[in-house]
């Protein structure tokens, strides 16, 4: 197979904690000649360098603070990196909790004055644009996320005059800009950079139908839509046959607790504590904040266990042990915002279990209208306890609706998911 040479800005190839395959295992086939990879010394912790033989950690060459506040950056090094080697300077320390408040004060004092996206530069160094030549890439890759990165890309594909693909993971373009005293001018200024990289961009890529056919509403051209391939040969030994619930219907939630969805885990996990019925309930959240204070907090409701992640590996034995996976995403506006058009990686896993499926989300987003629409899973649009005890009742007492959604999901999770067609088609798209 003749796979072209994809520089890839910004991205990794990694297993999330205790949960899905980021996408890019869409180019898991590439052979690690093909591939290079730009990214942060944050990239390189997370990386499976067996991916790659090209790697540049950006570093202070290539990102910069205005004064005064550059007298309080902590300085990388720039430069190539050998992806073979064990790192274990400068580049790879942890950041402490003191200093994780520190950056979190930062963050909402620049946003809130306006002077977040003034402050924060990217630029291409001298040093980096030679690797990106000698390279000799047929493609720059990126999934973007902030105005750094448009600025980035942007300067790197004009001075390469490299074709590019875009890859859109959430709806960050409405929500880069929550709040602060200029939100207004930063919008309309962010927005009219992020149109004008898209002028130039050749593939322009989406993770669900619902943001594909948003964004070709909202900024013209053609999108095409990629979400998350699985490898159904793994999960077959695994997936799930028997839907009979005995004493206890046990609920798996895999993953992280965070902006996306802490509020209605906590919702649901709550609701637990009043849950009567003849049939008992247990909530299992493996999750690598299960010993922050959001899984401390979750781990006192009666009924929810809160555990470490596991390794990706093992993810499918696991899931078959279950009666019922949660997928959740919050109700409040902002979060809504930016999460409505996404797909969540480990949804096509979740579908391939063969378990039955509980999506707890507003009716808006993609992954219940998806849901919806291919009619394989259960589908919660309220945070009200009576309502979720509604949904549980109904899950218990119904064998045969457990059954077909558990082998519709199946079906359609081989059909939509598969990884061999699933990248069949992606690599096409580069030729």
């Amino acid at each position: 197979m003749n796979y072209p040479k994809v520089l890839i800005i910004g991205e990794s190839f990694h297993m999330e904690s205790g949960g899905g395959i980021t996408l890019s295992n869409l180019f898991e086939d590439w052979p690690p000649d093909k591939l290079a990879l730009i990214g942060s010394h944050r990239t390189l912790k997370k990386t499976d360098t067996s991916k790659y033989k090209n790697f540049y950690q950006i570093g202070e060459k290539e990102t910069f603070l205005l004064f005064p506040f550059c007298l309080f950056q902590k300085k990388y090094s720039s430069g190539t990196i050998i992806t073979n080697q064990k790192f274990a300077d400068s580049k790879l320390i942890n950041l402490s909790a003191k200093r994780d408040v520190l950056i979190d004060i930062y963050l909402l004092f620049t946003h809130f004055f306006g002077i977040y996206h003034a402050i924060n530069r990217y630029r291409i160094s001298k040093e980096l644009l030679e690797f990106s030549i000698n390279f000799k890439p047929d493609y720059i890759y990126s999934q973007l996320s902030t105005r750094e990165l448009i600025f980035f890309v942007n300067q790197l594909i004009i001075k390469t005059k490299v074709p590019s693909a875009i890859h859109i993971m959430d709806d960050w373009p409405k929500t880069i800009n929550a709040f602060g005293i200029l939100k207004k001018y930063w919008d309309k200024k962010i927005d009219s950079e992020f149109k004008k990289l898209l002028s130039y961009v050749e593939l322009k890529l989406a993770i669900s139908d619902s943001m594909r056919t948003e964004y070709e509403s909202r900024y013209g051209g053609n999108w095409l839509t990629f979400h998350n391939p699985i490898s159904t040969s793994k999960w077959v030994p695994f997936q799930k046959y028997d839907y009979k619930v005995e004493q206890k219907l046990k609920i798996l939630y895999v993953g992280r607790i965070g902006t996306a969805n802490s509020q209605t885990i906590k919702h649901f996990s709550k609701s637990l504590i009043t849950f009567m019925y003849e049939t008992d309930v247990e909530f299992s959240i493996f999750s690598p904040n299960y010993n922050e204070e959001i899984g401390l907090k979750l781990k006192k409701n009666k009924n929810t266990l809160v555990k470490p992640p596991i390794n990706h590996e093992e993810i499918p034995n696991l899931v078959s042990k279950y009666d019922l996976l949660y997928l959740p995403l919050d109700f409040n506006k902002t979060t809504n915002k930016f999460s409505k058009l996404s797909m969540p990686t480990k949804m096509s896993e979740y579908m391939i279990s063969g378990v039955p499926i509980l999506i707890h989300s507003p009716s808006n987003t993609a992954i219940f209208k998806y849901a919806k629409h291919k009619n394989f899973a259960y589908l919660l649009d309220s945070l009200k306890s009576e309502r979720i005890h509604e949904a549980l009742i109904e899950i218990i007492e119904n064998e045969e609706t457990r059954k077909k959604h558990g082998r519709k999901s199946k079906e359609i999770a081989i059909k939509d998911f598969e990884s061999k067609l699933v990248k069949e088609k992606f690599l096409k798209i580069f030729l």
